[in-house]
């Protein structure tokens, strides 16, 4: 196929394509050569999102989402995975739904077993027959919440450990690809921490149109054999011996591989400064999220000069709750974008979805605007241009350089509506493998 009157970093080019490209410039077609005319459409390499969690998206698919539903509701609202006759909830915030423990969800579902995610993804709530089911005792796993000898059915960063018991919860990613595709994400970095060997090995099976292989990124644990990040989950209210972590990034370092920090509280980032300014620096060191960079911090930062990958979709599908939750001196700190460009810092933007929205559209839109759900702005001085942000969905999955339309490169393209840009984008065609993806209108 060719692709004609494209608009390739302000230059009208045509683009030759079978699975991979083969030829950019100024080209007549071959004899029977299909053409596609991009009508001065701005042609764009497929986009990367840097921080994604591809198993919890495909799960989310089959649950219940609270984030518009009332917890009462749960009941009728329940949704059967595989026939195993649990209910899955996803979307729980004690500032909507208020609190929740084994006893409410207990009053809710006394017979059926019941497994509700916090919004944050740190926290799950099960009532007694998930307990009963997955045999939960106190001793089972540190994250199992106890109170006066009695599980409150509050289950911390116990993902890997249900996963294991919940073997039988069949996830299909085929459906979750196809839409990725569709916003013109044609290849994703998966973030989850406890992504091991096996997790690895399977995400980066995962076939995207036509049974062509999608491109799959895999941070986790010390078990992965391909060299992403090792990813380190930080919580501020159960930090790690420092010493112990400190040993597990000199190890990291030691075999040539980065890490990646979850930091989303200005204790979490202080921590992981201050190791980085022991152990040294690994050029595919990064931090994620960076929800809270106080002024104070961003010399350290620029000096250690780490990326973060941030994401201020939050704020678009949050931010009301921030602006409740936050001092206003906090809010300041809050997914900082354009104080840390000044300080020389990377910032690269990207989802974390299933835990913030997946539109890359709408993420770059939160990054230019910064306004919460019902339009209020949240802290305006920290907007960047969308040019700026779509940089970061440009970046090879390292974050050391950018995703180019050249010969030999993947046939991955977002091509958008003639004027079109990233400010205010509208997604007109997207092909991955050389394919044209349907696109929703």
């Amino acid at each position: 196929m060719l692709i004609v009157n494209a608009d390739i970093e302000g230059r009208n080019c045509a683009v030759r394509i079978g699975e991979t490209i083969q030829a950019v410039g100024q080209l007549q077609p071959l004899p029977n050569e299909s053409i596609y005319d991009a009508q001065g459409g701005r042609l764009l390499p497929g986009l990367h999102d840097h921080h994604i969690h591809l198993r919890a998206m495909a799960a989310r698919r089959g649950s219940v989402d609270l984030a518009s539903a009332d917890i009462r509701d749960l009941p009728k609202l329940g949704v059967k995975l595989g026939g195993s006759g649990w209910i899955r909830a996803v979307g729980y915030h004690a500032d909507r739904h208020g609190e929740l423990n084994r006893a409410v969800l207990d009053e809710l579902c006394p017979s059926q077993p019941v497994r509700v995610q916090h919004s944050s993804g740190k926290m799950w709530v099960v009532n007694s027959p998930a307990i009963e089911a997955l045999e939960i005792g106190s001793d089972s796993h540190a994250g199992v919440e106890v109170d006066q000898g009695r599980l409150t059915g509050r289950l911390f960063r116990m993902d890997k450990w249900l996963g294991e018991r919940l073997r039988g919860d069949t996830l299909d990613l085929a459906p979750l690809l196809e839409d990725l595709l569709r916003l013109g994400i044609t290849s994703v970095t998966d973030t989850s921490f406890n992504n091991d060997e096996e997790a690895e090995q399977e995400l980066k099976n995962l076939k995207g149109l036509n049974g062509k292989p999608y491109d799959v990124h895999c941070m986790g644990d010390e078990s992965l054999v391909c060299g992403g990040q090792l990813k380190i989950l930080l919580d501020e209210d159960q930090l790690p011996d420092l010493d112990g972590l400190h040993h597990r990034v000199a190890r990291a370092h030691e075999r040539d591989r980065g890490v990646a920090f979850h930091c989303v509280s200005r204790i979490e980032m202080l921590v992981v400064m201050e190791c980085l300014q022991l152990i040294g620096v690994h050029p595919n060191d990064r931090i994620e999220h960076g929800a809270m960079i106080g002024d104070e911090m961003i010399e350290d930062l620029a000096n250690l000069a780490v990326p973060v990958v941030t994401q201020p979709g939050f704020l678009s599908d949050r931010g009301e709750r921030f602006c409740r939750e936050l001092k206003s001196s906090e809010i300041s700190d809050l997914y900082r974008y354009k104080s840390l460009i000044d300080a020389g810092i990377q910032v690269v933007c990207s989802s974390d979805a299933p835990y913030g929205p997946v539109d890359p559209w709408q993420c770059i839109h939160a990054a230019s605007y910064r306004l919460s759900e019902d339009a209020r702005a949240i802290n305006s001085a920290e907007c960047v241009s969308a040019e700026t942000a779509l940089e970061g969905y440009l970046l090879q999955p390292d974050l050391l350089s950018k995703r180019e339309i050249a010969p030999g490169s993947p046939a991955n393209f977002c091509l958008l509506e003639a004027g079109g840009s990233a400010k205010g984008s509208s997604v007109h065609r997207v092909w991955f493998a050389g394919q044209p993806v349907p696109v929703s209108s």
